[in-house]
């Protein structure tokens, strides 16, 4: 059993290097005091400065989500500051505006702050910019204050590939470049030397586990008495209920319940624990 779970670890972990993961890219926050601050175009009249900009390209079609959040305040009176997070020179929506001005003596209860969030959808090997941009209120004259920027930051989401259960219990896994691959359900065969490839990150060669020639077993029978039964039952039901709710198509699930009905018990909880396995696997 010990070396069972082994291989299996190893066969998920191939998969698991495989996956399509969140991709982080961030812009480093900046400070502006009274001579950045002067040096920030007019309203109206240039466009924004850039403060800071991030470029990210989506490997898969998914999502990204934009953050940028500050503090500061502006103690001349009467002048403010725009902040803006826009996609190349547009704004990304209301919600990517805002200001920070007071025109008083800057104190703990007078600092203010902004914070922008954004999601939208990317396309699969597109680049996008994003970029958090100021500007000064629209009267000309000197403006003072502490402005402090946090990091831009732009969190990439791969969008989550379409599985589809097979009445064999095998998993076709459809990607998001249109091609599709298909698990199918492993049965470990003993008293047989299995070879199993497994990738090396490091040094980018495949090494081979090689399975122990053992006795070969076959399934135990049917337990003899009820209580056992009625368990084993109850534990097979939960895994294909765990199954459904992945699935969600009740059609699927009726073929796929149907193609196992003659198998014994412990047959069932092995057929659905390795559909488990590879409907749960993160490609």
């Amino acid at each position: 059993m010990k070396r069972q779970f082994f291989i299996l670890s190893i066969v998920m972990s191939l998969f698991s290097s495989l996956s399509a993961e969140t991709v982080l890219k961030y812009s480093k926050g900046v400070s502006l005091s009274q001579s950045k601050l002067n040096s920030l175009p007019l309203r109206s009249k240039k466009r924004p400065h850039t403060l800071s900009s991030v470029t990210i390209k989506a490997p898969y079609d998914g999502y990204v989500v934009v953050e940028s959040s500050g503090k500061g305040c502006v103690h001349t009176n009467g002048k403010f500051m725009d902040l803006m997070l826009q996609r190349n020179s547009k704004t990304l929506s209301p919600n990517s505006i805002g200001w920070l001005g007071h025109g008083g003596a800057c104190g703990m209860d007078e600092v203010q702050s902004y914070s922008f969030r954004h999601v939208e959808r990317v396309k699969a090997g597109l680049s996008y910019t994003y970029k958090l941009v100021g500007q000064r209120g629209r009267s000309n004259g000197v403006i003072s204050g502490n402005i402090y920027i946090g990091d831009l930051v732009v969190i990439f989401y791969p969008k989550k590939r379409k599985k589809i259960l097979l009445a064999d219990g095998s998993v076709q896994i459809n990607h998001n470049n249109g091609q599709n691959f298909i698990y199918k359900p492993r049965k470990f065969y003993y008293g047989k030397i299995l070879p199993i490839s497994q990738a090396d990150n490091e040094s980018n060669r495949t090494e081979f586990i090689i399975k122990s020639n053992v006795q070969k077993v076959s399934m135990p029978e049917d337990p003899s008495t009820d209580l056992v039964r009625r368990w084993l039952d109850i534990h097979s039901e939960s895994l294909l209920n765990i199954i459904s709710s992945e699935v969600d198509n009740e059609k699927m699930m009726q073929e796929y319940q149907a193609m196992g009905e003659a198998y014994s018990v412990f047959e069932k909880i092995d057929r659905r624990s390795e559909t488990i396995r590879h409907l749960f696997i993160e490609e």
